[in-house]
């Protein structure tokens, strides 16, 4: 039951770490392809960390306040934890959407100078 979840989770990261990596560091300039990537890869291992600690608190807080027994309180805690996550991927999806739309309307602006003159 794990492994088709697993082969196409492992699908999506290969497929889809690659095309974060190019965003982040598309319209660095070359002499700065390597801060912008080490920069991007370090800013994705902290956040990983600090999820995975904050949803392990919450995790670990529900299921010794349950009543129940321990399998109890571990489904208890799962509502959430997944709100948490939840909440996160969609904090993260708007971010790309806006930075985005940002790097459009910069390239827009670059691409369309305003005429002065009288």
């Amino acid at each position: 039951m794990l492994l088709p979840s697993m082969l196409v989770a492992g699908l999506g990261w290969g497929l889809g770490f690659p095309a974060l990596n190019v965003q982040a560091t598309a319209g660095v300039a070359d002499a700065e392809q390597g801060l912008a990537a080490g920069l991007f890869n370090t800013s994705f291992q902290v956040g990983g960390a600090i999820v995975v600690a904050i949803v392990s608190a919450v995790l670990s807080s529900h299921t010794g306040s349950a009543g129940g027994s321990q399998v109890q309180g571990i489904l208890d805690s799962l509502r959430p934890s997944l709100a948490i996550l939840i909440a996160l991927a969609l904090g993260g999806v708007v971010a790309l959407f806006a930075l985005g739309r940002a790097r459009s309307l910069s390239a827009a602006n670059e691409a369309s100078p305003v005429e002065v003159g009288g």
